[in-house]
């Protein structure tokens, strides 16, 4: 590697608590290294810590045996012996008196015993991943065994440990299925989903918050009024409603459904009631009255409209979280700043309001998320000014893109932002992976949601140095002119790109096409200095899906089309591309082509043939 990207490198490693080498070596040898856990059956994260530590242990020293596992009385005396001791054992700390959040870990090194100790299991179970990553050198980045990294010498020599760690985002959510095999490992593996069993919903609830089975007839005035009729949703799907938020049975029904989700779901974190995904309002006689007394005025009285229901729904917020709290001490109830509640109130939330926002992180310097106004304020911190819990939903596709779409740096430095601000934050990602495409995206952002103070370069060098050797330089290099291109692209040049909007989302400058031609270099670059099999299957990868893109992009700035080419594209797509589930959201179905198909359509729409 060149000195820069060993230079990032090193900062990164400066990081993690593997590379502290001030304690004599410790040798892993398989036959004396015991995986320990307390006595008696094991909570399942305990018992898949167990298992994944001891399946990559084995690999990492290339043995098919070896690092056993047993319990405290079955070990014996640990003298002569490495010891891994899971969870609660008599080798756990008990000298800091600190909770330890339920997620988060420590990870000791005592002399021939490696302690690893979570706040709950689970918290054992990521601290089993932190140590395989900085202690052993291995690393989940993509699902499967091709993108796991293993130690080059096939030997592990741990020196000092000594970490208590929490992550900064407390409940996680990457969301988006697909058939990628081992998506579901890599998630667990990266903490990507912590909010399983913290939470529920975030979003577009009012259907579970006032199911019309139950509610239409005792609380009638709930359901808006809409074109002068009462209108109650028939299923959960339909958004086309939104409470009234006039009437005082809006709270009786609230307080009804908020205490029975608590008495179902004790230890969750928030009940959410977020607007549906529409912007349908009340048209009752009160609620229209409301909106006319509202102070609030502008040239477009929709929007008005809306900055004045946006008030009334943060009120009803307070006036609920109010009401819970002599009977829910502490529970917390959830609102989604989005559509036409997205407006900051001209109030302080109850602390018991959760605020979930819907700024574009993508868009952050566009959309000026960032950004003080003569106030000194920014976008972000009005939200934060007014609330005291916080999070965010971001659009971070994947599935309606057929561009590389990354902007890590964005990321790091909004979540810097709030860790100046606030000591930790809830966080939601919509990825539908586009996995060799967009490559090690979400595993930079899984550490940064860990750990904010991480540099996102210097995760690339990581990567980059261990999935491709001898070709990391040019690899390194690739992946950050993508971010650089997604920038000018969607920030710069304009316009935005949305979902699905083929005709633009190709759209391209000359100089824009001169970075997608320095793009393909790099691969080919790093195709010709690839060593080992591996190393040239990982290129390869993203090679082969980046394709998709330059023929797009290409055939968006041809004035002429050919057919015959565009038929030969379509039919590799579908051999080449559609086959393999990483390639994009929807590969390994018909889904895939026809997002192609319909790409191919938009881009070169009413160009002659040539």
């Amino acid at each position: 590697m060149k000195p820069i990207a060993v230079a990032l490198l090193s900062t990164l490693l400066a990081l993690s608590i593997g590379a502290q080498n001030d304690a004599p070596p410790l040798v892993l040898d398989p036959a004396n290294t015991f995986i320990v856990t307390a006595e008696g059956p094991q909570p399942d994260n305990i018992a898949q810590a167990v298992r994944l530590l001891q399946e990559w242990l084995r690999k990492a020293c290339a043995v098919e045996k070896g690092f056993p596992a047993t319990s405290e009385a079955r070990l014996g005396d640990p003298a002569g012996r490495v010891v891994i001791a899971l969870g609660e054992t008599k080798w756990s700390p008990r000298d800091d008196p600190r909770p330890l959040w339920q997620d988060g870990f420590i990870l000791q090194r005592r002399d021939n015993v490696i302690v690893i100790c979570g706040g709950t299991p689970r918290g054992t179970y990521n601290g089993v991943v932190a140590f395989l990553d900085r202690a052993c050198g291995v690393r989940f980045y993509m699902p499967g065994n091709l993108f796991t990294s293993l130690p080059p010498d096939r030997k592990i020599v741990v020196g000092a440990l000594d970490a208590r760690e929490e992550p900064f985002v407390r409940a996680t959510s990457m969301t988006g299925g697909g058939a990628t095999p081992g998506q579901g490992d890599w998630v667990k593996r990266n903490n990507a989903f912590s909010r399983t069993g913290l939470a529920g919903t975030h979003q577009h609830n009012m259907w579970a918050a006032f199911p019309p089975e139950k509610y239409a007839q005792k609380y009638p005035d709930i359901y808006p009024v809409i074109k002068g009729a009462r209108y109650i949703p028939k299923e959960a799907r339909d958004q086309a409603w939104n409470p009234c938020l006039t009437t005082p049975q809006l709270l009786d029904a609230a307080e009804e459904s908020v205490t029975a989700y608590y008495q179902a779901r004790p230890d969750h974190l928030w009940y959410s009631f977020a607007f549906q995904d529409s912007h349908a309002v009340c048209e009752c006689p009160a609620c229209l009255a409301a909106y006319a007394a509202s102070p609030h005025k502008d040239n477009d009285p929709r929007v008005a409209r809306a900055k004045a229901l946006s008030d009334l729904y943060w009120t009803f917020m307070n006036a609920l979280a109010a009401r819970i709290e002599p009977k829910l001490p502490g529970k917390k109830i959830e609102g989604l700043a989005y559509s036409v509640t997205r407006f900051v109130p001209p109030f302080k939330l109850h602390p018991n309001v959760v605020v979930f926002t819907n700024f574009h992180i993508a868009e952050l310097d566009a959309d000026g998320i960032l950004k003080p106004a003569p106030d000194g304020l920014t976008p972000l911190d009005r939200w934060l000014d007014v609330c005291s819990a916080y999070g965010n939903h971001d659009w971070y596709h994947g599935n309606g893109y057929l561009l590389p779409r990354i902007y890590s740096g964005y990321w790091a430095r909004y979540l810097r932002h709030l860790k100046s601000k606030v000591p930790f934050t809830y966080q939601h990602a919509e990825l539908y992976w586009n996995w060799k495409l967009d490559g090690p995206k979400a595993w930079i952002l899984a550490r940064l949601w860990w750990n904010p103070d991480l540099d996102p370069r210097a995760l690339l060098a990581q990567f980059c140095a261990d999935m491709f050797g001898p070709a990391a330089e040019p690899m390194n290099g690739y992946f950050t002119a993508l971010e650089d291109l997604w920038i000018r692209l969607d920030n710069v040049e304009g316009p935005e790109r949305k979902l699905f909007a083929w005709k633009t989302q190709f759209r391209a400058s000359e100089k824009a096409r001169e970075e997608i031609a320095r793009c393909r270099a790099l691969l080919d670059q790093a195709a010709a200095l690839a060593h080992t099999p591996e190393q040239k299957a990982r290129v390869e990868a993203f090679s082969t899906t980046f394709r998709v893109s330059e023929f797009l992009f290409a055939l968006a700035a041809a004035d002429k089309v050919n057919r015959a080419r565009i038929a030969e594209f379509q039919t590799w797509a579908r051999d080449t591309i559609m086959p393999d589930p990483m390639t994009f959201m929807l590969a390994g179905t018909e889904a895939i082509l026809k997002q192609i198909n319909d790409a191919v359509t938009a881009v070169s729409a009413g160009k002659p043939a040539e």
